[in-house]
């Protein structure tokens, strides 16, 4: 009887210290999202910069000026700094 209540206790205690440091799917996710972000264009050329979690975002993009600022963009927020959406300048950037 003991021996039960024992291996039941610690089954509880394991499945839970499994649950508390497994790492959520979707965050995952994200960390991708953002790598990929960095690179991708889309359609009206703008760009995300920064990544998460220290964001540092800035648009060192030839001829893009900062559209948007945001600490979570295009993916994972970030712990500090900010992510900032650079597109391309309607006027030209010499």
């Amino acid at each position: 009887m003991h021996f039960t209540r024992f291996a039941v206790f610690l089954f509880t205690v394991f499945s839970l210290a499994i649950v508390i440091n497994g790492k959520p799917q979707f965050d995952l996710q994200g960390t991708v999202v953002d790598k990929v972000a960095q690179v991708f264009n889309s359609r009206d050329g703008c760009i995300w910069k920064g990544t998460s979690p220290f964001c540092d975002g800035g648009c060192n993009v030839k001829g893009h000026v900062v559209r948007e600022t945001s600490t979570k963009g295009d993916g994972e927020t970030c712990l500090t700094g900010i992510k900032v959406l650079c597109c391309p300048s309607a006027v030209p950037i010499l």
